[in-house]
């Protein structure tokens, strides 16, 4: 059975020219379909129409849209994104409940729905919403870069300040460990 520890600084792979460029090469490639494909996805209309519901309120109360009817949104079961992706918001249902007949009133995508003699953007609303939703979830990553960002370059300050205590040491060592050395031993006399 194997038990000990491997020291990694003193371990040195002596790689050709040929091999550094090629594993270059490589990662470049794997960094560049990495962003080739997280633009693809973000591109996808499925997606972005799954973003964008995470980011609405399920509910807007009848005060806040100020109508007789709770809101709601849902996602549209018919809705298909590769026949329909230039109609993204036909994939979302809005819909309220009737109180006096308690019949729920389903309005698609872009339509209004007529509530108190009024037609209301219904869908309006709810966008509205997600769009404030966004931007208090982008100042918050932003703010949470900032801090990593913050912390890396402090983590990095320290690293670096370790490796050159370390190497200081070590010159030290060497110029002054030999005088000591010397110093320590007493003559035969």
């Amino acid at each position: 059975m194997f038990v000990g520890v491997i020291n990694l600084r003193n371990i040195t792979i002596n790689l050709s020219k040929k091999m550094k460029i090629l594993i270059a090469t490589l990662v470049s490639f794997v960094i560049v379909v990495a962003v080739i494909a997280t633009v693809y996805s973000l591109n996808s209309v499925a997606i972005n129409n799954r973003i964008l519901y995470m980011f609405m309120p399920k509910t807007i109360t009848a005060e806040e849209m100020e109508t007789n009817y709770d809101l709601h949104v849902r996602m549209n079961d018919d809705y298909d994104s590769k026949k329909q992706a230039s109609q993204p918001l036909e994939a979302y249902e809005y819909y309220y409940t009737d109180p006096e007949t308690n019949e729920t009133v389903v309005i698609k995508g872009a339509e209004n729905a007529v509530i108190n003699d009024e037609e209301i953007p219904v869908y309006l609303g709810f966008l509205l919403r997600a769009k404030m939703n966004m931007n208090t979830f982008g100042d918050i990553v932003q703010k949470v870069f900032i801090v990593l960002a913050v912390l890396v370059v402090f983590g990095l300050i320290v690293l670096w300040f370790k490796s050159w205590s370390r190497r200081e040491d070590e010159a030290k060592a060497q110029i002054y460990g030999k005088k000591n050395q010397s110093k320590g031993k007493k003559s035969k006399k």
